[in-house]
């Protein structure tokens, strides 16, 4: 039988360095193992007796008390307490973010030895010369940060970000990292789209597949919802067929909207596809029941290959479907406020504004062409305008003299000609170009 002494305990010291301060210590003597002695330093006494509770609280439940040592703690014992505390918070994209850091050599660095230099050299490992994109790079950089921005509120782990705040200015020099750039690929719904639609259909048809990538993309291409809340997060108390709602659980912009749910407004072909798949009003269906329950990376691998197959590389379904959805709405005249309501954007967030609505500019250049003239154009308008006033002007008043040179020609007669002539004028003044032809 295995014989275990542990104690837990805290007591004042002083040193030359620290001044007065208060040492909290773990020993553990275990004769079948190596024994565990370890000491954190608290600048309050209330700090280290704090410590000493929790410890003893842990060690009496059972639990892995390395949490409690910050200098013995490596930064994957830190991803895994966070996938376990804040899994619930995490979108399916931020959790495999996070996983990534348990691929590379940092996740076993000591928290109380992180430095900038582990993250360059993190940064490093997953550009590789390439292979993956420096936005990328700069997403897991940032999944990086998150995890020890909440590590000691969510995680009661004591460590700061220091190391990837002094890293960023590396990373830019080193070109490791890079802004996300703005997608403003359109897909062209009658001709592209088609191709695209047809390719989705016939993927479906394969024994290999259960996704239906056509319904799917229907709605992508219809309702402007990002990945996450059509693929795994969308479940039948989700939707409201009777006043043609669906409600977005998880919002990806927490920082303006704070990821709280939010109701949209339900697209009539988002709602013919949906009763295509047997849902409607009274369906009796169990209310968590998931209408796309795929991986969403599975999903988006799929479209990628059917993609291939069409030779389109330039597309990306998710991203530049809701793109093509939100310019949809814009150009049937919806107002700014109206596209919100549909795509679920914070009303404090630019991104609509700034990246998703950009008039299209071919258009845009035959409006200018029209309705603002260069000052030649305005100066060869005006010349032609006076020139025909001058001419119609000479005309009229040879009709009025030879009017009055005539015998028993009254007055009346005299004015009924020159509204004559005015009737003629009001009649192609709307066309001088035309009339002088």
């Amino acid at each position: 039988m295995t014989d275990l002494s542990c104690k837990v305990t805290y007591d004042p010291r002083y040193s030359e360095s620290r001044g007065h301060y208060f040492r909290g210590r773990i020993r553990i003597i275990d004769v079948d193992k190596e024994p565990f002695n370890h000491s954190e330093h608290f600048e309050f006494e209330s700090d280290a007796k704090a410590w000493c509770d929790d410890v003893k609280k842990a060690l009496k439940r059972g639990e892995c008390i390395l949490r409690f040592c910050t200098n013995k703690i490596k930064l994957a014992d830190l991803v895994a307490k966070t996938l376990k505390v804040r899994g619930a918070a995490l979108s399916s994209q931020e959790k495999s973010g996070i996983r990534r850091i348990l691929k590379h050599s940092i996740a076993h660095v000591p928290l109380s030895k992180l430095c900038s230099s582990d993250v360059v050299q993190y940064a490093r490992e997953l550009y590789d010369g390439g292979k993956i994109k420096r936005q990328t790079v700069n997403w897991y950089i940032n999944y990086l940060n998150n995890v020890l921005v909440h590590a000691e509120s969510s995680c009661r782990i004591k460590v700061n970000n220091l190391a990837v705040k002094n890293a960023w200015k590396t990373l830019w020099s080193e070109k490791l990292i890079d802004k996300s750039s703005i997608r403003d690929r359109v897909i062209d719904d009658t001709s592209e789209g088609a191709d695209i639609l047809e390719a989705c259909i016939d993927a479906e048809k394969s024994s290999r597949t259960n996704i239906p990538y056509a319904k799917i993309y229907r709605i992508v291409m219809a309702q402007s919802l990002r990945r996450s809340a059509i693929i795994g997060g969308l479940k039948r108390k989700h939707i409201n067929f009777k006043e043609s709602l669906i409600k977005v659980e998880k919002q990806q912009n927490k920082a303006t909207n704070k990821g709280e749910p939010e109701w949209c407004p339900m697209l009539p072909e988002t709602r013919e596809v949906l009763e295509e798949m047997g849902f409607h009003e009274s369906d009796g269906i169990n209310s968590e029941h998931t209408i796309f329950p795929f991986n969403p990376n599975s999903v988006t691998t799929g479209f990628t290959r059917i993609l291939n197959k069409l030779g389109i590389k330039d597309i990306q379904v998710f991203r530049d479907g809701r793109r093509t959805a939100i310019s949809s709405l814009d150009d049937n005249g919806y107002s700014l406020a109206k596209i919100r309501t549909v795509s679920t954007h914070s009303a404090k967030s630019k991104t609509l504004e700034e990246v998703y609505i950009k008039s299209d500019i071919k258009k845009v250049a035959q409006e200018a062409k029209v309705n603002l003239p260069s000052r030649k154009q305005k100066a060869a308008k005006e010349g032609v305008l006076k020139n025909h006033n001058k001419h119609f002007h000479q005309q009229a008043a040879d009709m009025i003299v030879k009017m009055i040179s005539r015998e028993g020609k009254s007055p009346d007669d005299i004015l009924n000609a020159v509204f004559q002539v005015m009737q003629r004028k009001r009649a192609k003044s709307a066309n001088p170009i035309a009339s002088r032809e």
